[in-house]
């Protein structure tokens, strides 16, 4: 599936990339360098449960910016989009990317109102059945199991209570991020290799 996927995914980027520099050849490059080059990699590198969800989203945004800019669908594009908030529900703010381009673009208000909701039609509809599916399984459409998921191995019951996504963790994570060092590598005790390769 990974592999199918992948390949999809190839040739929709070659499809959009085609669209937007008008030329094969560097649209092939764009291309490559988006499956060999970028984080896309790690994705299709690994056959995974949640990686494989991602690529589905991707294979839907990609359908849907197609779309968008070979055909000017705006109905196509939103149920390309749907389709890939089925797939990962964070995709739904893509819908902002399509709401800012027809706002700013031209044509007057209401037909700007009439395409906003040829792209948000299928973005609702997608979410009540994204709704109806956490109902029936998780017996909340707000729950999507996540908070039900194992995070990692050794997470103790504590933290999760806790919770993971608090303000309160705004000065940590960004004292890690941004103004921490790196670990220095050791040998062991007291040996430290402060030069390249580091190891």
């Amino acid at each position: 599936v990974t592999m199918v996927l992948s390949l999809v995914n190839l040739g929709l980027f070659y499809w959009v990339a085609k669209a937007i520099l008008k030329d094969g050849l560097n649209a092939l490059w764009m291309s490559f360098a988006y499956a060999f080059a970028s984080s896309y990699m790690g994705l299709a590198w690994e056959s995974w449960v949640p990686y494989q969800s991602q690529l589905v989203a991707t294979t839907f945004l990609f359908l849907s910016l197609g779309l968008w800019l070979t055909k000017k669908s705006y109905l196509g594009a939103g149920i390309g989009l749907g389709l890939a908030i089925l797939a990962r529900l964070f995709t739904a703010t893509t819908s902002l990317f399509y709401l800012i381009l027809i706002w700013v673009g031209e044509g007057k208000v209401k037909e700007k109102m009439k395409k906003g909701i040829a792209v948000l039609w299928p973005v609702f509809g997608a979410l009540v059945i994204l709704g109806f599916y956490n109902w029936a399984r998780f017996d909340s459409p707000l729950r999507d199991g996540y908070a039900l998921q194992e995070s990692y191995y050794g997470a103790s019951v504590e933290q999760r209570a806790k919770g993971w996504y608090r303000l309160e963790n705004i000065p940590t994570n960004f004292y890690y991020y941004f103004l921490k060092g790196v670990y220095p590598v050791t040998r062991g005790g007291d040996d430290y290799l402060l030069k390249f390769p580091f190891f």
